[in-house]
């Protein structure tokens, strides 16, 4: 498979994952006691292009022969991989509750999960809980959870499914797009409905259809990778059975838990002169984490793979669940390298990035064992954290520069043959460049805020801090006219 077929593949996977399980919220929104496979794939179909051409995605996702529809239903034959990929992975994102059962309803709250938090030592938990209200995200505060009595009717079931149906009919800007829209509407929709005595709902909808698609990319391009025959199986349910024994197989571990994380910003931020601090700090903070989202997307288009692949991302540090392939590995470090190169020729070696990665398998999914993963990686990542140039040490011993030529900036005590001036009265200059620029945003920041970053000149390859390519954000008309554009020096 050539590599544009590839990321066709893998962009489809992603996308019917992201919507396998649409049918929930309008199930919900009408009171339809059809399965929400039948009204999920239904109201797909009546949205018309782009996204009826995944409803198949909604229709064939389960493998129950009792259902109405289920993945041996499926006719097209074109469809019986990407079905039988996205089924396996609804299955492992769902284990959590596959053998759940209760009282289906409709108008179950998501619950709190922190009501469920107790430390040791610490008094006795409060047997009071709270439940997030059906309603969409957006940037005028925070949403916080309140009681079942008084959950607020402002917002319901039928106000999101509308919401959502506007948002996509006539639009459609790839999985990043798609991610964002739906965080929107179905972030505090419980992902099932089963209740009981000792039980309600804690998973949202958007965390169960973002963790299917990464799942589902992940063993699309495994099979790509590694068993390429099984691309040639045109029985939905025959392709099904074979990948489950591939995938539990001895040995076979096709997923890599990723992470990457930036080194030195403690000393990056604070290790400057008292001249402009605040706007030094303020812009440090800004740029780290820009830079950390810049970095996040280069690697994704790098790998060609989609945002549905990030697991996390914040304070400094990321984490993504990719397919375990020697051409993954070879291409992650391969990046790294380059990466630390750029940051050592751009920071003089005060940033790095460490970056690691572990192999685990479907049974570490499908039983609850994702912490040894997790404890895998932390123990990895200590060592890599030791040794954070790595590769480079040609360069940093061959680095010969005439320093007593050079001035030294008055902020990060750089040396450089250039320095540019801070205050009108400096006829002399007293700041590098990097420094210089990094005060202007400084005060940009503090004059207006800034929700949206660009270099300049805008372009699709462009991101802001939100990861929505410029193109994309245009399109869908998610940039404010009012929305400060700023210009930062990346690395």
């Amino acid at each position: 498979m050539i590599e544009e077929e590839r990321r066709d593949f893998l962009h489809d996977l992603a996308i019917g994952g992201l919507l396998h399980d649409i049918g929930k919220v309008v199930q919900r929104a009408k009171g339809i006691r059809k399965n929400h496979m039948e009204v999920g794939g239904e109201w797909l179909t009546e949205l018309g292009p782009p996204w009826e051409k995944y409803a198949w995605a909604a229709f064939y996702h389960h493998t129950d022969y009792k259902a109405a529809t289920a993945l041996k239903d499926l006719e097209d034959a074109g469809k019986a991989v990407g079905a039988a990929i996205i089924a396996h992975a609804d299955n492992l994102s769902a284990s959590e509750r596959e053998d759940v059962t209760g009282k289906w309803d409709k108008d179950v709250p998501l619950r709190n999960i922190f009501d469920m938090v107790h430390l040791e030592g610490c008094e006795e938990k409060s047997s009071a809980q709270t439940y997030f209200p059906v309603v969409p995200l957006d940037d005028r505060g925070l949403i916080m959870p309140i009681s079942k009595d008084s959950r607020s009717k402002e917002f319901n079931y039928e106000s999101l499914e509308e919401g959502l149906k506007g948002a996509l009919k006539g639009s459609f800007g790839g999985p990043t797009w798609l991610l964002r829209v739906l965080e929107r509407y179905t972030a505090f929709v419980p992902s099932d409905t089963a209740i009981g005595e000792d039980r309600t709902p804690d998973i949202s909808l958007y965390d169960h259809l973002r963790t299917t698609a990464m799942i589902a990319v992940c063993i699309g391009d495994f099979v790509i990778a590694d068993r390429p025959r099984l691309l040639q199986e045109k029985d939905p349910m025959e392709c099904y059975k074979a990948l489950e024994r591939e995938l539990k197989r001895d040995g076979v571990s096709p997923f890599l838990m990723v992470e990457g994380d930036i080194r030195g910003i403690q000393k990056y931020i604070y290790d400057i002169s008292g001249k402009k601090a605040l706007r030094s700090l303020r812009a440090r903070s800004f740029y780290l984490e820009a830079l950390l989202e810049c970095v996040l997307c280069d690697l994704l288009e790098v790998l060609g793979m989609p945002r549905t692949q990030v697991l996390f991302v914040g304070g400094g540090h990321w984490v993504l669940l990719l397919p375990n392939t020697e051409k993954i590995k070879v291409q992650l470090e391969d990046f790294k390298r380059s990466l630390n190169r750029k940051l050592y020729s751009s920071e003089d070696g005060k940033l790095s990035m460490s970056l690691t990665w572990v192999p685990f398998g479907w049974e570490e999914l499908k039983e609850f064992k994702m912490d040894r993963v997790f404890k895998r990686m932390a123990l990895k990542l200590g060592k890599e954290r030791c040794r954070p140039m790595e590769g480079l040490l040609e360069e940093i011993l061959g680095d010969q520069k005439d320093d007593y030529l050079s001035k030294s900036c008055i902020i990060c005590g750089r040396r450089t043959d250039e320095l540019k001036s801070l205050d009108p009265e400096d006829e002399e200059g007293s700041a590098c460049e990097k420094c210089f620029s990094l005060t202007k945003l400084g005060k940009a920041i503090s004059d207006k805020a800034v929700k949206y970053l660009y270099s300049e000149p805008f372009s699709e390859g462009i991101v802001d801090i939100l990861g929505v390519p410029y193109s994309i954000a245009k399109k869908a008309k998610d940039i404010p006219q009012e929305a400060k554009v700023v210009s930062i020096m990346m690395v």
